[in-house]
């Protein structure tokens, strides 16, 4: 019988392929089996000290059939020992738990400081603590961080990954929240008013980052319909608890100062708008496309954040913008076009971006009258003056 040929294990591959038990290349950054599977590589190269001297200095036996119970022993063998020891670190160091570090790594330096200037503090420290004792804020702390990596990578892969986690994240979210705002209280408002902020940001910018399978809406307004309700959400917090969320940690949040937007740019934009919906609207739509037009001129007088207009838009307003009413995207563009311009914020310039490249097209192919707005639009986000 030819002799067995001794090799050494290798504890060093990649987390992916050894919770798929197969051979890791060990190839840098990422191993082939990765690379071919379009996965993110995760190298965890710090071994317990404890497993590191069982694993170099017990041989491994052969497994006997009989059960620690027949053999009546009452201890361990080696064998068995370094088996627990090694599961112990797969379950400390598992993918799952790694990403979720890495998630917290990433919004405690990266994702806080981004998520508006003025707020640092508030959204680093704060609100991790309150997450730690309130899952539905942790799962939307975790997506919108996930969701941050996808938007800022250059590799495909890596952007389809992290989306694919943050809308895990955003759903256990969405689902938490939802069990505990029958029961809101003084003592809950905090983080369920942090919790809705963070979860509206999700709603923002998920429709414009890659999935892994074709898209279940035909225009970005359908995806993003559940934000009006969840802004509506946001006003029966603070409606219900006022002055706690007001004087409490999170009163920074209504006291952030917004870029202010040039009037005599804006305003000619909004005219041309109100001259469409007269010649283009009957006499059921135009009060409630006008609404609209003045919700968003009074945002804009107002000097505050733009991106809430959409729940003061209506829900006529978003029934219209769900059927693709011209006038409707029109207003829904330039809706775009100001958040992008006016709030100072990674993901509101992120999706005010896109939502304008998406309407934008589709409104080019349905009416060529709008091109003066679809031009001015285009040209305020940074993008071609045409699609």
């Amino acid at each position: 019988m030819p002799i067995r040929r001794t090799h050494t294990k290798s504890r060093l591959g990649c987390s992916q392929c050894r919770k798929r038990r197969v051979k890791c290349d060990e190839q840098e950054p990422r191993c082939s089996a990765c690379v071919q599977r379009v996965e993110s590589c995760v190298y965890l190269r710090f071994p317990t000290k404890s497993t590191s001297i069982t694993a170099s200095k017990t041989s491994t036996p052969p497994v006997s059939s009989t059960s620690p119970s027949e053999a009546g022993t009452g201890q361990d063998s080696p064998a068995q020992t370094a088996t627990v020891e090694n599961n112990g670190e797969d379950a400390l160091w598992s993918p799952d738990r790694v990403r979720e570090l890495e998630l917290l790594h990433h919004w405690c330096l990266r994702t806080s400081k981004d998520f508006t200037p003025d707020l640092v503090d508030l959204f680093q420290d704060y609100l991790v603590k309150v997450a730690l004792k309130n899952p539905h804020l942790m799962n939307a702390l975790l997506a919108l961080a996930s969701f941050h990596i996808a938007c800022e990578t250059n590799d495909p892969a890596t952007s389809r990954d992290f989306t694919s986690t943050g809308m895990s994240y955003h759903t256990r979210a969405v689902a938490g929240l939802r069990a505990v705002l029958g029961s809101l209280s003084p003592e809950t408002c905090d983080p369920v008013f942090a919790s809705s902020t963070l979860i509206m940001v999700c709603v923002m910018i998920s429709p414009f980052l890659p999935v892994g399978h074709s898209r279940t809406f035909n225009f970005t307004a359908e995806a993003i319909l559940p934000l009006a309700d969840i802004l509506r959400g946001l006003g029966l917090v603070i409606e219900t608890s006022q002055r706690k969320v007001q004087q409490g940690p999170l009163s920074g949040i209504f006291n952030v100062a917004w870029p202010s937007l040039p009037h005599s740019t804006v305003s000619p934009i909004l005219e041309d708008l109100r001259k469409f919906n007269e010649s283009k609207s009957d006499s059921a739509t135009a009060p409630v496309f006008e609404h609209a037009i003045q919700a968003l001129q009074k945002k804009i007088l107002d000097n505050t954040a733009v991106f809430p207009w959409i729940a003061l838009a209506g829900l006529e307003f978003i029934e219209h913008l769900r059927l693709q009413n011209t006038v409707a995207m029109a207003i829904f563009m330039v809706w775009g076009a100001l958040m992008h311009m006016a709030d100072d914020q990674w993901w509101a310039r992120f999706s005010g971006k896109n939502l304008v490249n998406e309407t934008s097209t589709i409104l080019s192919a349905k009416d060529d009258e709008f091109i003066g707005i679809i031009v001015w639009c285009r040209r305020e986000v940074g993008l071609s003056e045409r699609p």
